[in-house]
C-alpha cells in the first residue's frame, strides 16, 4: 500500500494502517511575527518491512499564505492515505472546513468524544511527551526525517507552541494508541525529550539533500 496508493480506499478512511496526526493554526499570520508552520506527520503502523513498521512515512511542514490551502492539505492527505487525522481542536478553524466540504469523515474522533480532535491541554502535552519518548526508545531508527529528529532535540515542555514538528508526530503517535495512555510520571516544566542521538551508538546519521 506504500507501493501502491490505488490499494487504499480514498473514499473511506478505514485504513488501519497508518496514523496521522496534524498541527494546524488558524491565522494566515501568526500574531507575534514568529514563523510557525503547520505540520502534518503520518505513521506507518503496520509493515513487514521493519524498516517500515512504526516509521513516519510522510511529513509536511509549510506555512502556505491562507490558512485554507492548508486545511486543503490536510484533507487532501488524509484521503491519500485513507485515514483520519487527529487535530487539536482548540483551533477550530480547520475542523470546521473539513466539516464544511464533506471531509468530516476524516477527522478523528476519540472514543467517547462527542467532538472531532483533541483538546491541546497539559493532558494532551504530556501525552505526547510519553508517547514520543517511548517512540525515541523503541523505533528511533526507523525516523528519517531529520527536522523532526532536531525539533525533538530542542523541544521544551513548557513552551510547546514553538516545536510544531514535535506536536503533529506527537499527534500522529496518540492517534495510533487509540485511547489514551496512562500517566506513568509527571514530567516537569522545560523537561525535554529524550536525545535520540545517544540511542545510535557510534553510527553516524547521514543527511541527504536534494537539489
Amino acid at each position: 500500500y506504500l507501493e501502491n496508493p490505488s490499494q487504499v480506499n480514498q473514499d473511506k478512511p478505514t485504513n488501519l494502517n497508518f496514523s496521522m496526526g496534524a498541527d494546524t493554526f488558524d491565522h494566515n499570520t501568526t500574531e507575534d511575527n514568529r514563523r510557525s508552520d503547520g505540520a502534518i506527520y503520518v505513521l506507518c503502523r503496520n509493515h513487514i518491512i521493519p524498516e517500515l513498521h512504526k516509521a513516519f512515512v510522510c511529513q509536511y511542514l509549510h506555512r502556505p499564505k491562507l490558512a485554507e490551502i492548508f486545511f486543503k492539505d490536510l484533507a487532501y492527505c488524509a484521503k491519500y492515505f485513507g485515514t483520519r487525522a487527529l487535530v487539536e481542536n482548540n483551533r477550530i478553524g480547520c475542523i470546521q472546513w473539513m466539516q464544511k466540504n464533506g471531509f468530516n469523515n476524516y477527522l478523528y474522533y476519540i472514543t467517547g468524544q462527542k467532538n472531532a480532535g483533541i483538546a491541546g491541554s497539559k493532558k494532551a502535552h504530556m501525552m505526547i511527551y510519553e508517547t514520543t519518548n517511548d517512540y525515541i526508545n523503541e523505533h528511533i531508527r526507523n525516523c528519517n526525517y531529520l527536522e523532526l529528529l532536531e525539533d525533538w532535540l530542542r523541544f521544551d515542555l513548557s513552551n510547546t507552541q514553538k516545536f510544531d514538528a514535535s506536536m503533529a508526530a506527537g499527534y500522529a503517535l496518540i492517534h495510533n494508541m487509540y485511547n489514551a495512555p496512562k500517566i506513568k510520571r509527571n514530567a516537569k516544566s522545560g523537561e525535554a525529550f529524550i536525545d535520540p542521538t545517544k540511542l545510535f551508538g557510534n553510527r553516524k546519521r547521514r543527511r541527504n539533500v536534494h537539489y
